[in-house]
């Protein structure tokens, strides 16, 4: 770890955040429905336990993880799973201004921008938010609030909106 904390004391460093809702919702249609074609196991070991896939389910799942102290990966909380607390990251930038914080980071490490295909934040033909609305609609308030107080510190530490859905 002490070799790692000097690397990043020299380096620039950087991560990635999103909105903990969007990410949930993300990880849903990735992982669960399998529209990513990603981790099959992930779809079919929900299937085998919860049934056919519904996004209620799936946070009835998230919430009972949370509860007993197990989270996958794909939707832990960054709070769990990252160490903002331990490491000084030169940038932590939102995916959702990630086509200016990319040149940003680019113009730091002197590296050329690429010009690579703009960077999107949709899924199944509408933008993220629209589908996180969607979905956070059909879910009961006791059910919100609980996933708010999950993600909650990810919430404040990177300036996301708790009613934003």
């Amino acid at each position: 770890e002490e070799e790692l904390r000097m690397l990043f004391e020299t380096a620039t460093s950087f991560s990635v955040v999103r909105h903990p809702f969007e990410r949930l919702v993300s990880a849903f249609q990735d992982k669960i429905m399998n529209e990513g074609n990603g981790d099959s196991y992930l779809a079919e070991d929900f299937r085998l336990q919860y049934g056919e896939p519904s996004f209620a389910k799936f946070v009835r799942k998230v919430i009972n993880d949370a509860e007993h102290g197990s989270f996958n990966i794909h939707w832990e909380p960054y709070i769990s799973s990252c160490s903002y607390c331990s490491f000084n990251y030169t940038i932590i930038s939102k995916l959702e201004t990630m086509e200016e914080d990319r040149k940003i980071i680019l113009g730091m490490v002197g590296a050329q921008d690429p010009d690579k295909k703009k960077i999107q934040n949709k899924t199944s033909g509408k933008n993220i938010k629209e589908v996180t609305e969607d979905l956070f609609s059909q879910l009961t308030r006791e059910e919100a609030e609980t996933l708010a107080n999950i993600y909650k510190y990810d919430l404040e530490m990177f300036g996301y909106d708790i009613n934003m859905y």
